[in-house]
Parts: structure tokens; C-alpha cells; sequence
């Protein structure tokens, strides 16, 4: 075996494993310092911190984009600065910038990301289609990056993230500067990765993202963990979480569910409170089955931006 066994104390169970990771820029700037993390096998994580907190020095560190000044990472048990190549296999990556070249086709996107991955030609040729449609880029392969719109960009983004069928999916403002039925696609299709047992790392400056979709939550602040747990012990879990649904149509009935305070704003908006242990998609769901559709969510007391803000106030 050419990778590092686990440490004592670590588990099969553990996805992601970053121990005492530091990372000390030329010139002297300290964007990571000292930082353990582990995320588990089938967790949606969230990593939550301000513009320059270090989450995307982090996540380079993580795919092997950049290396630690000091401290070690697994990824599925292997340590990716002794064999990077068997690390990165098991970690799809979706940056935050458009890192593709403009004229390239969708074809050739997809066929050279797969030969990173050390992908044949005819393996890619049997997936990407299917991934290309699963995103809504079907029929699209002959376009240049140059040719698509922001958000078909964003998609083919993620369709390449998904390409080599990742275990770990790790994404950087996924839906950074889409608009909200992009968001709304790009939710519910990582829900639905995370069934299927995907372990997802997540980071956004939108909170309410965050707490829709992730189950497990850090907060990294000038390069360190200054807080992380469940997504209802943080936040001051016994506030009600307030929310904004903005329907498509005029709203015909106010829908009532146990747990749930709802009231018309106006003809197209409900404000919704929920109480602790109340489901938000449950709700989402309810309101579907009685024919009224929502264009997207907002939340404009939400308590996790609210507790967010305070933690990283200094």
C-alpha cells in the first residue's frame, strides 16, 4: 500500500480528515492556522466564514490544489500528500471561479476533465451524457464555454465535478451570482446526491443555503474553527427560524401544519415561522401537494446569519 494508514482515534466512518492543517503564504500570511476538521461519510457540511477566512485555501489544500505549510489530510482514509492521485479519484471539486478555457466545446470539457481523473476515452463517452442531463445541459455538447450563458457555465461546472462519480463532492459558492430557479436545480439536486449517500462539503455565503441543505456546520474565522456542531445545536436553536416564500402564483389559501406560524404578506409572499424541530422541506412539500409552487426562499431573520454574524463580528 503506498497510502498512510489511519491514525489511532480516526474511523472507517470519517470522510474527510484535516489534522492540525496550517497553511503560511510567502510573505508571510497566515491563511490556515492549525486547523483539525473531520467531516463524515454521507454528512452535508457547511463551511461558513467571511470573504478571506481561508475556506478556499482550505479546500485547495483538501484536492490537492495547494500544499499545507504543516499538519496532514485524509480523504477516505488516504493521505493525499503521500499518494495525490488516489486521494483526488474519490473527490469531485467545484470551484468558485470559471476555470475552463472559453473555447472549448462542452464535449471537450467533460473528455479532459475525465483524462485528469486518469479516465479512457470511452469511459467518459458512456457518463457524460447522463451527467450533462442530470445538470440540463443536454444537447449542449457542441457549444463553447464562451458561448454559454452564467448560469449554463455554473451547470457545467458542477457536471464536471460529477463526472468521475465522486463519493466526496466538495463545493466553493456553488450558487454564488445564479439566479434563484439555477438555485433552486442546484438544491435540490445535491439533496438528492446526499441521499444517495454522497458526502458533501459545502461552502456559501448564503445562510439560508445553509441551513436548508446542510446537516453538519463550521465556522472558520481568520484561518480557525471557531465553532462547529449540528445544524440545531448552533444558532440559538430554540429561536423560531423565520422565512419568506415567494410563490410563482397569487396565493389562493393560507396552508396550516403543526409546528408552522403562517401569515400572507401579499398576494405572492408567506411568511413562514417554524418551530424548533419543525421541518422546512416538509412544509415545502405540503404546499406543493396543494398546487401552490415556490419560486424561491428567503430569510430575512435568519438565526444562523444572525448567530453567524456575532461569532465573526471581531
Amino acid at each position: 500500500m503506498r497510502y498512510r494508514a489511519w491514525e489511532p482515534g480516526m474511523k472507517n466512518n470519517v470522510a474527510i480528515s484535516l489534522q492540525k492543517v496550517s497553511k503560511r503564504y510567502q510573505g508571510g500570511y497566515l491563511a490556515v492556522d492549525n486547523l483539525s476538521l473531520e467531516v463524515k461519510k454521507g454528512d452535508f457540511f457547511g463551511l461558513l466564514g467571511l470573504n478571506g477566512a481561508g475556506k478556499t485555501t482550505m479546500i485547495r489544500m483538501m484536492v490537492g490544489l495547494a500544499k499545507p505549510t504543516s499538519g496532514t489530510i485524509w480523504i477516505n482514509g488516504v493521505d493525499n500528500q503521500v499518494d495525490a492521485f488516489l486521494a483526488k479519484q474519490s473527490v469531485g471539486m467545484m470551484p468558485q471561479e470559471l476555470n475552463m478555457n472559453a473555447f472549448n466545446t462542452v464535449h471537450e470539457v467533460m473528455f479532459n476533465h475525465g483524462g485528469y481523473y486518469g479516465m479512457s476515452r470511452s469511459d467518459v463517452a458512456k457518463v457524460y451524457k447522463d451527467v450533462l442531463h442530470k445538470v440540463g445541459l443536454s444537447g449542449r455538447e457542441q457549444m463553447t464555454v464562451k458561448a454559454l450563458s452564467g448560469g449554463m457555465k455554473r451547470r457545467l461546472l458542477l457536471a464536471r465535478s460529477l463526472l468521475v462519480k465522486p463519493s466526496i463532492l466538495v463545493l466553493d459558492e456553488p450558487t454564488a451570482g445564479v439566479d434563484v430557479d439555477l438555485r433552486k436545480d442546484i438544491w435540490d439536486l445535491l439533496l438528492s446526491l446526499n441521499n444517495e449517500g454522497v458526502t458533501i462539503l459545502l461552502t456559501t455565503h448564503y445562510m439560508e443555503e445553509a441551513e436548508y441543505l446542510c446537516k453538519n456546520l463550521a465556522i472558520l474565522h481568520h484561518g480557525k474553527i471557531i465553532d462547529q456542531g449540528h445544524i440545531s445545536q448552533l444558532a440559538l436553536s430554540n429561536q423560531k427560524r423565520q422565512f419568506l416564500f415567494h410563490m410563482q402564483n397569487n396565493i389562493q389559501q393560507v396552508v396550516d401544519h403543526a409546528g408552522v406560524e403562517v401569515s400572507q404578506k401579499d398576494e405572492r409572499t408567506l411568511s413562514v415561522a417554524l418551530d424548533q424541530g419543525a421541518s422546512l422541506s416538509t412544509y415545502l412539500q405540503l404546499l406543493e401537494n396543494n398546487g401552490q409552487h415556490v419560486d424561491y426562499v428567503s430569510s430575512p431573520s435568519n438565526r444562523l446569519e444572525q448567530y453567524f454574524r456575532a461569532q465573526t463580528e471581531n
